[in-house]
């Protein structure tokens, strides 16, 4: 058994659409004439990889690239240059590509494009349970650096350190008014940034030819409004790419901090002009960046996430690892507990290992006898819980008039037989998961005391005035049909929705 990894980089690369999704028949032929099990090509911007796994020998580099360039002739040929990865080694890329730690290109893009291809590759079956593993966790993995590290949160481009500079001296682009004057490459892409973060006035100033560029190239649907040539009352940050602007003297800039009452100012030149920075220094509020300064974040920023990465790694290396013992073991078809071999079951595991680093309420639904409480015991043993109760309540065992005092507690002389306090099972799974099995039985005076829980946090033992505050995530089942059963007014709306 053996996984590869083909790194090349053809002359040509059509990336408009995606390889992936004009070359599947192209991708069998490839998987067929080589002898592979799985077949995964991830495209970039400059560089192709192709992912391989065999139960057999896997063909050598010099036949992949062969078979490569015959079929993908009209679109990636000739490959210029190719690196084969091998083993751990390829299995750890995986991981990284999947996440986009490689820094090729922009994190966010290259994440969503190998989704996509993935996502082609398994709707085509050119891939398996070996590589779906890899998938599902990958998405771990990524929910895992997410939520303890800083990683994807540090931005590496231009547009992506600028909309963060801008947000921490505006606290909100919703209501700001950007105005440019003059276009450059790096503009479209600082335009779509701030569309992004929440800016929706754009003013142009300057050659209408550069105007037309702007409104063509512009990856957003920027409503860019064209400016009569001064500088705007109501303009909070101002991208001049022409050297001879006259927009940014003295006198327009007094007059807009002045119309404005000082309100902060933001200033992106790409001239390479140093006066305009000397005219900002006469206002406390005003801000002048070039794109050097933006470099140099950037920079910093690599360094950061360089920092973050060493933390990252050994979990990299924890996940090869488990990788390599499930693949030669018996159970390689197991998850937590679940055997499953289909597209079906797979799709499962992945929802599974992506749910399960959240805190989110979750309902599982399906007929008896489907294993609804062992997916309920896969996502609470992936979680961040698991060290904590699982605590199992079958909503249509326990007698109506019991339910309420069973979950939520009840406090002495309540009702007769109350003869002590009771803790009920929603505190005594604090801190873990409550698995509320056949939800649908569940009364409708206790499905509005779930709803407060599920929207405040807290519960009422019965008989008590006071409140208590729980940290329990609810996983609830029923193979009953919950639509239609808030259609016929069986179940709260407002619970299943919640």
């Amino acid at each position: 058994m053996a996984l590869k990894a083909l790194k090349f980089f053809p002359q040509k690369v059509r990336t408009s659409i995606g390889l992936s999704a004009f070359g599947t028949d192209g991708l069998k032929e490839v998987q067929r004439h080589l002898g592979l099990d799985e077949i995964l090509l991830v495209h970039g911007t400059s560089c192709m990889t192709l992912f391989m796994f065999s139960e057999e020998i896997v063909p050598q580099k010099e036949d992949i690239i062969e078979t490569l360039s015959h079929t993908f002739k009209e679109t990636i040929s000739p490959v210029t240059e190719a690196q084969l990865i091998e083993g751990q080694q390829a299995v750890s890329y995986f991981f990284i590509l999947a996440n986009g730690m490689d820094n090729s290109s922009c994190q966010q893009n290259s994440v969503k494009s190998f989704v996509n291809d993935f996502t082609l590759a398994k709707q085509s079956a050119l891939i398996g349970a070996v590589i779906q593993r890899l998938f599902q966790r990958s998405i771990w993995l990524h929910e895992r650096v997410r939520l303890n590290t800083n990683y994807f949160n540090v931005n590496l481009d231009i547009s992506g350190i600028f909309c963060e500079l801008s947000g921490k001296i505006f606290e909100t682009l919703n209501p700001l008014t950007v105005q440019v004057e003059g276009c450059l490459p790096e503009t479209h892409s600082v335009l779509d940034g701030l569309y992004r973060s929440g800016c929706r006035r754009f003013l142009f100033s300057g050659d209408a030819e550069d105007f037309k560029c702007l409104v063509e190239k512009c990856a957003s649907p920027l409503n860019i409004i064209f400016y009569k040539n001064k500088l705007s009352d109501e303009t909070d940050i101002f991208i001049n790419n022409n050297a001879g602007s006259t927009l940014l003297d003295i006198a327009s800039l007094k007059h807009r901090m002045a119309g404005k009452n000082n309100a902060p100012f933001l200033i992106l030149d790409s001239t390479g002009k140093s006066y305009n920075q000397k005219l900002t220094h006469k206002f406390y509020s005003a801000y002048f960046y070039n794109y050097t300064d933006l470099e140099r974040a950037i920079e910093k920023n690599k360094i950061e996430q360089e920092k973050i990465f060493k933390e990252v790694a050994p979990w990299i290396k924890n996940e090869v690892d488990k990788f390599y013992a499930w693949l030669s073991s018996d159970s390689r078809y197991r998850f937590m507990g679940i055997i499953g071999r289909s597209p079906k079951m797979q799709n499962l595991f992945e929802i599974i290992s992506r749910i399960s680093q959240t805190d989110i309420t979750v309902l599982i639904q399906g007929a008896s006898g489907t294993g609804k409480e062992l997916v309920s015991h896969a996502v609470h043993k992936l979680s961040s819980r698991a060290q904590n109760p699982f605590v199992v309540v079958n909503c249509g065992a326990i007698p109506e008039n019991l339910l309420e005092s069973e979950l939520f507690g009840h406090v002495r002389g309540s009702f007769t037989g109350a003869v002590s306090d009771k803790k009920g099972m929603f505190f005594e799974a604090d801190q873990g998961t409550i698995f509320l099995d056949e939800i649908a039985e569940l009364p409708q005076q206790l499905q509005v005391k779930l709803l407060r829980f599920l929207q405040e946090g807290d519960i009422k033992p019965v008989g008590s005035n006071a409140t208590l505050k729980v940290d329990v995530r609810v996983i609830a089942a029923t193979n009953k049909n919950l639509y239609e059963m808030v259609k016929q007014g069986g179940f709260r709306s407002d619970l299943f929705i919640v």
